[in-house]
């Protein structure tokens, strides 16, 4: 129900056509060995692990719904990842794909001026797992998802 609500009628339609291109008998599954080939044709990759871990559940078919759900998710995380990196970018004043203490400090200060030097630096020592110094896209994106939880 949920990937219909971000997927345009024309879309579904598109997908559903190509859904029934691997439905190799008509009865409105797909053997989990073809969806990878499915996903990508519809647009979307699908990683060994994610297909490994949707095995591992047993899933020996995977149904038209089942199949929506899966873009659905790649469509949000897709959507999730471009705020993040753009956010990224305009608190990244140097351009160096890393934020230093100074650059978060002023974009925290602005979200919450109470925010304490020690509060900032403390965000930065929990997040940064590489221990550069600095904060990279994937951990500012841990940092934004653990706050906002």
């Amino acid at each position: 129900m949920a990937a219909q609500l971000l997927l345009t009628e024309e879309e579904k339609a598109e997908y559903k056509a190509k859904f029934d291109k691997f439905d190799e008998n008509g009865d409105g599954t797909i053997p989990t060995r073809m969806l990878k080939f499915a996903m990508t044709a519809m647009g979307h990759d699908l990683t060994e692990a994610e297909l490994e871990n949707y095995v591992a559940k047993g899933n020996e078919t995977t149904t038209y719904s089942e199949l929506l759900t899966m873009i659905e998710v790649k469509v949000k995380l897709a959507g999730v990842y471009k705020i993040y990196s753009e956010a990224f970018l305009a608190v990244d004043k140097d351009g160096s794909n890393r934020l230093c203490a100074d650059e978060l400090r002023q974009a925290m200060f602005t979200v919450d001026p109470s925010m304490t030097e020690e509060d900032i630096n403390a965000m930065i020592e929990k997040f940064d797992f590489n221990e550069d110094g600095k904060l990279n896209l994937l951990e500012f994106m841990q940092l934004i998802i653990h706050y906002t939880r």
